[in-house]
């Protein structure tokens, strides 16, 4: 089954309309797309990519700075949000002016949460449901939410918000099975999907190279908490280095600001592991990075999905809810690990099954981001 939105019933108006080649169709595409994310940016590239193939020339309006990851398209135009207030960048009456003209408006890179509602510089639902409802006055654009991560841990109220809007949605496709289950709403199409970076080109079988380098990533933040984290960051790659002796160490980081975090931490207790920043490449040169990994373990969840397009063997560290659901939809649970005091551990009994099982385990990772990207695509 295809779980792609552009392939839905519900916008087989759109697509023969357009493809007859009587109308020019605009979609704005709204999403943290300014601020330095690599997965970010990779589920743009791939947003822009599905619009372009299933649609005829379209007009395709992002709201976020043009940036070197994205090889723009010359149908592209971007509208400007400040990164340093992110989420009041939405009430922009530039972008307002724009929704109004979109004969599609759509929502991704998992940015529907009721988490923080009224914090105006965090929340991107407390700016952009307003800043959309002030542009469907008239209209009867579509609305909707691409892949979406939906969060619904905030208060009653909030809650009760976010879903009042999510019913203005034509369609959501839900990149987690949890968050599928957990919106109850029989007015609105539900598509049970998964990321849209397993749609942007297919996945890769690991080919034998002797680099053996392990690969980490490691979140600035944790949503679920534990006891001096700075330390805990510290003593988990000494004990990967001690246990992987004699091969090379490298911190992949997928965010600017989870880099700037890391090589801090590192420079304060003298450590000098090498660090890439993943968010100054293009998608295919991050996957020429994992090329080259031979286990990977990571926090960041599109971090982990780029290792899966490689085939490349890895562990989840679920520092937050989205993580262990990721390994879970795609039933490979058995290789993720709770954030906790016997992280540690845990990983280095994990790492040990890896390497005496590593071609079975390569082979299913293939195997499992295949059918993601036939899923999906």
């Amino acid at each position: 089954m295809n779980t792609n939105p552009f392939v839905s019933d519900d916008l087989n108006y759109y697509k023969l309309n357009n493809c007859g080649g009587t109308q020019k169709m605009k979609v704005v595409v709204i999403g943290n797309f300014t601020t330095g994310n690599a997965g970010d940016n990779a589920i743009l590239e791939s947003v822009v990519n599905d619009i372009n193939h299933y649609m005829s020339s379209p007009e395709i309006i992002v709201s976020g700075k043009e940036y070197i990851q994205l090889n723009s398209p010359k149908n592209i135009k971007f509208i400007s949000i400040s990164p340093k207030k992110l989420a009041l960048g939405f009430f922009s009456l530039k972008l307002i002016k724009e929704m109004n003209d979109a004969d599609i408006v759509l929502m991704t890179a998992g940015m529907i949460f009721a988490r923080k509602l009224w914090n105006w510089n965090y929340s991107l639902m407390a700016t952009f449901m307003p800043a959309y409802i002030i542009s469907s006055f008239g209209k009867k654009h579509k609305l909707i939410a691409y892949n979406a991560g939906i969060t619904l841990d905030g208060n009653l109220l909030a809650n009760i918000i976010v879903k009042s809007f999510l019913n203005k949605c034509a369609l959501i496709s839900f990149r987690h099975n949890e968050d599928y289950m957990n919106v109850q709403n029989n007015q609105v199409k539900k598509i049970k999907s998964l990321d849209n970076i397993f749609a942007y080109g297919e996945p890769t079988r690991k080919s034998n190279n002797e680099k053996k380098i392990i690969g980490i990533n490691i979140a600035s933040y944790t949503v679920i908490k534990i006891k001096d984290y700075k330390k805990f960051v510290i003593d988990f790659i000494d004990n990967i280095s001690t246990f992987f002796q004699g091969e090379k160490i490298i911190i992949y980081q997928t965010t600017y600001s989870d880099t700037q975090f890391i090589r801090k931490l590192l420079s304060a207790n003298k450590k000098e592991y090498e660090v890439v920043d993943l968010s100054l490449y293009y998608y295919q040169d991050i996957i020429r990075h994992f090329d080259n990994v031979h286990l990977f373990l990571g926090m960041r969840m599109h971090s982990l999905i780029f290792s899966m397009k490689t085939s490349t063997p890895l562990i989840g560290i679920a520092y937050d809810r989205k993580v262990k659901s990721l390994f879970t939809d795609l039933n490979l649970e058995q290789y993720v690990v709770d954030l906790s005091s016997e992280t540690i551990s845990n990983v280095i009994d994990l790492s040990s099954y890896i390497k005496d099982h590593y071609d079975l385990i390569s082979e299913l990772i293939y195997e499992k981001s295949t059918e993601a990207n036939k899923l999906v695509c």
